[in-house]
């Protein structure tokens, strides 16, 4: 069994790691912050936000929602509303184009299960949806 740590010891520990992270995220950044391109242009950062997070936004006006997302700087986006067949009450081609003309991807989906509950049938219609938007994850609870 290891004794315990001395308070010197510990700061001894926090300190050299401390100043490690420091030097590596400054070297990480310079490299990064190099070009303009990545600091004028916040998308090429690849941050996607989880569109349950703004689900009364999206229920209100989702052009306008993802117009706002994108404005934001974010690149890509997983869903959270597969019903009947549509995206937000959108077919699958129409959603992935209003998405993709706004200069994001759909990375994932978060799909709702049905009370009657999954079928073969449903299990297929699903994949074959979220194939036409091209997602590469489908998340079923």
């Amino acid at each position: 069994m290891k004794s315990k740590q001395s308070r010197r010891e510990f700061l001894r520990i926090t300190a050299a790691g401390t100043f490690g992270a420091i030097v590596l995220s400054q070297y990480g950044c310079k490299n990064k912050l190099a070009s303009k391109a990545v600091v004028s242009d916040p998308k090429t950062f690849g941050i996607g936000l989880q569109l349950y997070t703004i689900r009364d936004a999206m229920t209100a006006d989702v052009p306008g929602s993802l117009k706002k997302v994108s404005d934001m700087g974010y690149k890509y986006v997983e869903l959270a509303d597969y019903k009947d067949g549509k995206f937000y009450g959108y077919a699958p081609a129409e959603f992935k184009k209003l998405v993709n003309d706004l200069g994001m991807e759909i990375l994932s989906s978060h799909t709702q299960v049905e009370g009657a509950g999954v079928t073969l049938d449903t299990a297929k219609k699903m994949a074959e949806d979220h194939a036409i938007i091209g997602s590469k994850y489908c998340i079923q609870p």
